[in-house]
This record gives C-alpha cells, structure tokens and sequence, in this order.
C-alpha cells in the first residue's frame, strides 16, 4: 500500500481493488479522498484488466488521470502535511488523555517507557 500512496503523492495514477485486508483497501481510501474511485477503482479482476490495458495503451487517459490527480491532490486534506500532522498531533494527544484518564498518569510513562525500550535501535541507549 505505501508504493500506492507514494505514486499517488507523485501524480501516478493507481488502479485498485480493494481487498479483504486494510493495506488492500488503503489505496482505494486515497481515491474516495481525492474522488476518483469511480476511475481508479475496480470490484473484479476483470475490471481491474480492462481499465489497466485503457490507461496503459492510451498516453491520453494518462495525461487525463494525471491532471486531475494533481487537481483534486492539492484540494484534498489527506495530502496538506502542515493539516494532517496537526490532526494527528492532535487526536494521539486525545488518546494519551484518555489512556491516562483510565489507567493513570504512572502506568501511562511505565508503558510509554517500555514501548520506547523496544522500539530503540541497537547501539543506541
């Protein structure tokens, strides 16, 4: 799903169908967001062939799907960084308010700690 995200980040328009997974879903995510699903995104592989070949075969649909990829992207608050880093700022500050609201302030650092415990590098500490 990255490799899907960052085409789409590129102005490469991605063909998609979703999946019973959520990384097989999130491309088709991004074009709900940008409103292209009705293009990009297909229910079977058949469909998932077909609109692959009219996009492959045809440097004019490309031209078409970039430009209004790189139209509805600038619109779309999924790719405004300063708006999604402040969202997400934001709602982890709500879940550490909750969590330490449940479990107390203590126990939060001990898990914070011991999270962060893990997650260090070798050669690090």
């Amino acid at each position: 799903h990255i490799v899907a995200v960052d085409a789409l980040w590129a102005g490469t328009p991605v063909v998609t169908r979703p999946g019973d997974r959520l990384v097989a879903r999130i491309p088709a995510s991004l074009l709900f967001a940008l409103g292209m699903e009705r293009l990009l995104v297909v229910r079977g592989w058949q469909d998932y062939h077909a609109v692959m070949l009219a996009v492959a075969s045809s440097p004019h649909v490309q031209r078409r799907l970039r430009r209004v990829l790189d139209e509805r992207r600038a619109r779309c608050p999924v790719y405004k960084d300063t708006w999604f880093s402040s969202e997400f700022l934001r709602v982890a500050a709500m879940a550490w308010d909750v969590r330490v609201a449940t479990e107390g302030a203590e126990r939060t650092r001990y898990h914070v700690q011991r999270a962060l415990t893990v997650w260090q590098c070798p050669g690090e500490g």
